[in-house]
């Protein structure tokens, strides 16, 4: 008995791995290639700059006009409330067309994964739940995938939103259509705790 639970245990262990590895790496286009942009080294620190919040949370950073046009952003915040009952971190990515189209390219799951996964599902007492945790990391990530190319294939820049809510262990991500300004990188909830940009 306790070799079935010590087994079961290491399968959601090892499931959960893979729900959660969500990649944050960007690319920033240039105009003679393009370059993966490390964002836990922030381009601008906020203690560095004057920034101002108005009260719809739009950041204004170094005097630059809402216009001004980007390659990219990176926001992450906090929001803490109630002793820590409310606790979750923020991060926005914006990118361009293209740089949006590989990120969906390498969130997407590839056609091997899909067979681990399966070939997981066969594995004697663990495979069901295996498999099932795999399929519905799959998915997650296909869904994430298709939003971000409903805006691609027209064209348009893309903002993903990521969340992790501490308090109860739940992640997910959504894609939103960007106007590829400054003036549309936001914090929409909490305490800044790093920005970035590159034009």
């Amino acid at each position: 008995m306790r070799k079935k639970i010590v087994i079961f245990l290491l399968s959601l262990t090892l499931a959960f791995s893979f729900l959660s590895n969500f990649n944050t790496v960007a690319y920033a286009s240039n105009d003679e290639n393009t370059n993966v942009v490390d964002i836990s080294t922030p381009v601008v620190e906020l203690e560095n700059v004057d920034a101002t919040e108005t009260a719809d949370s739009e950041i204004q950073i170094l005097g630059l006009p809402d216009l001004t046009p980007l390659k990219g952003a990176y926001v992450k915040s906090n929001q803490y409330a109630a002793g820590g009952r409310v606790n979750i971190d923020w991060e926005y990515l914006y990118m361009t067309p293209q740089d949006a189209r590989k990120y969906a390219s390498k969130v997407e799951a590839s056609l091997a994964e899909a067979a681990a996964w399966i070939a997981a599902s066969w594995i004697p007492q663990i495979g069901a739940i295996t498999g099932t945790l795999g399929g519905l990391s799959m998915l997650e990530r296909a869904g994430l995938a298709t939003e971000i190319r409903k805006y691609t294939d027209n064209n348009q820049h893309v903002r993903i939103v990521m969340y992790y809510d501490k308090f109860y262990g739940i992640r997910g991500r959504s894609a939103e259509l960007w106007d590829g300004r400054m003036g549309g990188v936001k914090n929409h909830a909490g305490t800044i705790i790093k920005y970035e940009t590159w034009s």
